[in-house]
């Protein structure tokens, strides 16, 4: 079994069902002795293949498994809603003008 795939069972395997049993990206990739970014991207492997896992941020969130749809509907309604965000960021910057102006402070002093 590759290392991916040991990792990705692992994390399965340490998450818990429902928000009150939600761990935090820190804690899980001390567990599994991988950085943050490697557990981000085991989430998303995860949530690719069509699992329930559930991420709350801030106080008393991480990671857990859906244990009711109200769980999975709130996660897909954060996931939608950041990727409307970066839709429209990268909308911006392609309106946008590709010059970047000097900082007005940067000129009052050259």
């Amino acid at each position: 079994m590759k290392k991916k795939q040991k990792d990705y069972a692992a994390l399965l395997a340490i998450l818990g069902q429902g928000h009150e049993n939600a761990i935090s990206v820190l804690q899980v990739a001390q567990i599994l002795r991988i950085d943050s970014r490697t557990v981000r991207i085991l989430v998303l492997h995860a949530r690719l293949d069509g699992l329930p896992l559930c991420g709350d941020s801030g106080k008393g969130g991480g990671l857990y498994l859906a244990r009711t749809d109200a769980e999975k509907r709130s996660t897909v309604c954060r996931l939608r809603r950041r990727a409307r965000t970066h839709l429209m960021a990268a909308a911006a910057m392609e309106r946008g003008d590709t010059e970047v102006a000097p900082d007005e402070k940067q000129e009052s002093e050259g």
